[in-house]
């Protein structure tokens, strides 16, 4: 049985700022998505996490929404100072949640940022950390293949 989340349940980071009064639960996970996705990728982790049992199920979701063609040090900024204007001086125990490319925002956020007094971890999941130079030579590894056999790929 998989649980359906609420809107309420995942919320904008950035809406925080605009919401009166706003009082942080004491765990907080925001996730950032990778390239050419949003935070709906989280959505199942999300669902699976709010069906565990004890501490694990007992924090607030957000997620930081970004615009891809911009730079990484940009979203960094972007995150970082969301981060300040939301979080900063408060009584918060945070995980930054990264996947792929939003795990680089992350890293970009706490280096220009630093952790706001509240982001005890940083998670990167598939998070290309030595760049995506390994992938382009897999293209065209698999590309000189194909061309000198015409067996891969049709």
């Amino acid at each position: 049985m998989t649980a359906q989340l609420e809107d309420a349940d995942f919320v904008d980071v950035r809406s925080l700022a605009h919401i009166p009064g706003f009082n942080p639960p004491p765990r907080v996970a925001v996730f950032i998505h990778g390239i050419f996705s949003d935070h709906r990728t989280f959505l199942p982790l999300l669902a699976g996490l709010r069906q565990s049992v004890g501490p694990a199920a007992q924090f607030g979701a957000y997620y930081f929404d970004y615009n891809f063609h911009r730079s990484i040090i940009d979203n960094g900024k972007a995150l970082s100072d969301t981060l300040h204007i939301s979080f900063g001086g408060r009584d918060v125990e945070m995980s930054l949640i990264g996947h792929s490319m939003g795990g680089l925002g992350g890293r970009a956020a706490l280096l220009q940022g630093g952790d706001v007094g509240v982001v005890k971890r940083l998670v990167m999941l598939g998070t290309p950390n030595h760049g995506t130079i390994h992938t382009a030579r897999l293209g065209l590894l698999a590309h000189v293949i194909r061309e000198a056999t015409g067996v891969l790929w049709g």
